[in-house]
């Protein structure tokens, strides 16, 4: 299970921000996007992939003034935890077409700005009594991994190893709460039942519409925003096992892979995910993808390879052989080709009694093309076995 923390800005005169209250209370959320443009912009779509990744069962914490309230759960209502706003709220130039009230909003007090929106409850409540980030990074430095990075973020997915760390302090600190049923933040069901009582599809939103805006109809298949794409992936490799990159129980983007440090300067992994051992909490395999939309190059040999050795130090812990890793990209010159075949290998020990020597040299080349509504992934230049 994993979770995601939601910035809201302090209140200035330092009490619980208004925001923050509403959304607990209606047990929604929805960041606000503006766009004058016919296309959206890369935060934009990276807000997109965001909501792509989130599956009904994940945790929701909401994060203002250095303090982290929660806990919620995202809720399935009609199939899904998200929705659009208004009709084709994931088209930015609908407004040039239609008024908004024609658009049929649903957000409570929402806006135009306001073009999705997840769907939560209180698990089991919302406490008054939050955790101080500096509480939780002193006690648990090697589980709170993410966190510390969520700076110019409107919100930001956590694994469940940080999520079960967050989520028990905040139990811990409210345990008398709990038993005694105060220090909560109030809840109403008004919104859930109306979105019960509607017909949700036209609020459905994916991949394919954000594409469609990307379309370089100069190079056929292509798409002109990396961004675009990887929001697709995260969408793809959430809800679909019907993909040549298998099934992921797991998965997020833009997650940092270095060291602390200024946020400027932080590497970050396109998509990282893993998957369990089925029917069990135990991790079994890594996924790493590195992006290109278009020709790949010899840097991302380095590159990829880069995050797959920080994947086995801080997750493997030297089993390469729990890592996947891939470069997706619009087309790949022999010499990308030649460079994986030379340099995306690594040689280590396995066990301890006996120690065996084992080979790592699983990075695929995978071709992307986007033709009439359809993501198609090929992999080209297989190793031979």
């Amino acid at each position: 299970m994993a979770g995601f923390i939601i910035t809201i800005a302090k209140d200035e005169q330092g009490n619980i921000p208004e925001a923050l209250l509403a959304c607990i209370r209606y047990g929604a959320y929805s960041t606000i996007m503006k766009s004058d443009n016919k296309s959206w912009n890369q935060a934009y779509e990276g807000t997109f992939a965001d909501y792509f990744n989130m599956q009904a069962g994940d945790h929701v914490y909401f994060f203002s003034d250095r303090i982290l309230y929660g806990i919620g759960v995202l809720q399935e209502i009609q199939g899904d935890c998200k929705y659009l706003n208004y009709h084709r709220a994931d088209d930015p130039c609908v407004l040039d077409e239609m008024g908004f009230e024609e658009l049929k909003p649903v957000y409570p007090d929402g806006t135009k700005d306001n073009k999705c929106f997840c769907i939560f409850r209180p698990a089991p409540y919302f406490f008054r009594q939050g955790v101080d980030i500096d509480e939780a990074l002193q006690r648990h430095p090697e589980s709170v991994k993410l966190w510390p990075y969520m700076q110019q973020l409107s919100f930001m997915k956590v694994d469940d190893e940080e999520d079960t760390v967050l989520r028990d302090m905040i139990l811990q600190k409210n345990e008398q709460n709990i038993i005694d049923g105060r220090g909560t933040f109030p809840f109403e069901e008004s919104f859930h039942s109306r979105l019960n009582d509607m017909k949700l599809i036209p609020y459905s939103f994916g991949h394919i519409g954000l594409l469609d805006l990307c379309i370089n109809h100069k190079k056929p298949g292509h798409l002109k925003h990396e961004m675009a794409l990887e929001a697709a992936l995260c969408d793809t490799l959430t809800h679909s096992d019907d993909t040549l990159f298998g099934h992921w129980d797991y998965v997020s983007h833009q997650v940092p892979a270095s060291p602390l440090k200024f946020i400027r300067w932080v590497d970050k992994m396109d998509i990282f995910g893993y998957r369990y051992v089925p029917g069990y909490c135990a991790k079994s395999k890594y996924i790493i993808i590195e992006l290109k939309k278009d020709a790949a190059d010899e840097d991302v040999i380095r590159q990829i390879m880069k995050y797959v050795d920080w994947v086995n130090q801080k997750y493997t812990f030297g089993d390469y052989s729990m890592i996947e890793a891939y470069v997706v990209a619009f087309d790949f010159p022999e010499e990308v080709i030649d460079g994986r075949n030379q340099g995306c290998v690594r040689n280590y020990m396995k066990g301890v009694r006996p120690v065996e020597p084992a080979l790592w040299n699983d990075v695929k080349l995978i071709q992307y093309c986007y033709l009439n509504g359809n993501l198609a992934f090929n992999e080209i230049a297989k190793r031979e076995e």
